[in-house]
């Protein structure tokens, strides 16, 4: 070896020497650094960490392992919340620990606390609510826009996260709702069991709820009545007129479908009167004949009624029976036009025998062709498709009639 190499190495080791003489010379007597000379990679107070958690999604009473350092090995020293709710910890370690979620607890971070430090989890674990419970409900039996309340368990406050459906319904109106109780009106439906949804857990009724073919709606409380009228007209019924314990009438009242409520409307326009003739084309009433009881001369005028503007309008008279009586003739409307048929005057000439057809855009009056030579009166009289019938009735020979009629205005010359 060159004595100029072997002069470098004998000055290196001895640099080498001094420096860790210094080093040596700076320690501690118990041997430790001084603070100010902690290397970077010591960690002197470490933070508590959250690696991750599983399972990431559960109900209330879910055992969730939390893993990730510095956690206190007791479970007490560790606090543990579910989006805001306290939970108890099972077990801990410095490492992983066991929380069970709590009751009530909702999606959420969770925020762990230990040895002095705070930590938020990134994810949110997700709360699968438990499922609703249909303890009862009442009533049993119903109909269309009833009140039935429901009551059970888990059902939450939030209507827009709640379905209910009757049998073969859509989902239905809710009028109130607790976490025990709802209130639900009844829809058009089948018989059969109520299902609930809340948040996409879903659960059944044990019972079924019976729909009624019969329910008992409000009392018409006026003047009791036989003889009157009454025709449907959307969702509304017209009734009035006929003859009471004191006579004949001509009040005239709506009777609301949607509310169980009777409204009065403006009186009928003619003489109070029974047994008339009556029919709706183009959403207006009609309303003619019958008999006032001022003898035998006939009553002869007909009237319509407007829902809309609440009034009646005298139209031009009927022209079957001049200065004659026409109780209890039937009609029906076919096609657009109505058409009165029969009827009796009460000892003059009988029982009529004549089919008229009403215009309503000409406001004219037409004789069509009839199908008996006798004629009757109280016959029944309805209409399907496009075929208008009269059946039954009585014509006063004496005989009672069983016999049905088909009238087909497309067929008829006159």
């Amino acid at each position: 070896m060159e004595p100029k190499q072997l002069a470098m190495k004998k000055l290196y080791f001895l640099l080498m020497c001094i420096a860790a003489f210094l080093f040596l010379s700076c320690r501690n007597d118990d041997g430790s650094l001084p603070i100010n000379d902690t290397p970077d990679d010591v960690i002197e107070n470490p933070e508590t960490d959250i690696f991750d958690f599983s399972p990431a999604l559960g109900g209330w009473g879910t055992k969730v392992t939390i893993r990730g350092e510095n956690f206190d090995p007791l479970p007490e020293g560790n606090e543990v919340q579910f989006n805001g709710r306290m939970a108890e910890v099972e077990s801990a370690s410095e490492t992983p620990l066991i929380a069970i979620v709590p009751e009530d607890a909702t999606t959420g971070k969770i925020k762990l606390s230990a040895n002095g430090n705070d930590y938020t989890s990134f994810q949110d674990f997700t709360v699968l609510l438990p499922p609703p419970i249909i303890s009862d409900f009442e009533p049993k039996e119903g109909v269309e826009g009833d009140e039935v309340t429901i009551t059970g368990q888990h059902f939450g406050t939030d209507a827009s996260a709640v379905v209910v459906l009757f049998h073969g319904s859509d989902p239905v109106e809710i009028k109130s709702i607790s976490d025990t109780e709802l209130v639900v009106l009844v829809p058009d439906a089948f018989t059969g069991p109520i299902q609930m949804g809340v948040k996409d857990q879903y659960t059944i009724s044990n019972n079924d709820f019976t729909y009624l073919s019969w329910r008992q709606r409000k009392d018409f409380e006026h003047e009791p009545r036989r003889f009157g009228i009454a025709e449907a007209i959307g969702e509304d019924i017209y009734m009035g007129l006929g003859v009471g314990p004191l006579g004949n009438l001509s009040d005239f009242w709506k009777y609301n479908t949607r509310t169980d409520t009777w409204t009065q409307m403006p009186d009928f326009l003619g003489t109070p009167r029974h047994g008339t003739s009556h029919f709706v084309l183009d959403g207006n009433l009609f309303v003619g004949l019958g008999m006032d009881g001022n003898g035998v001369n006939g009553i002869t005028d007909f009237y319509k009624f407007e829902p809309d503007t609440k009034t009646w309008v005298q139209l031009e008279d009927f022209p079957g029976n001049p200065n004659q009586v026409r109780q209890f003739a039937n009609s029906f409307v076919l096609n657009g036009k109505a058409y009165v048929y029969g009827g009796t005057d009460i000892g003059i000439e009988g029982y009529y025998n004549d089919l008229w057809e009403y215009d309503l855009a000409s406001d004219t009056w037409e004789e069509k062709t009839s199908f008996e030579l006798i004629g009757r009166a109280g016959a029944v009289a309805f209409t399907i498709g496009n075929k208008g019938y009269i059946a039954t009735g009585y014509n006063g020979q004496p005989q009672w009639l069983s016999d049905i009629w088909e009238y087909d205005s497309d067929l008829t010359l006159g």
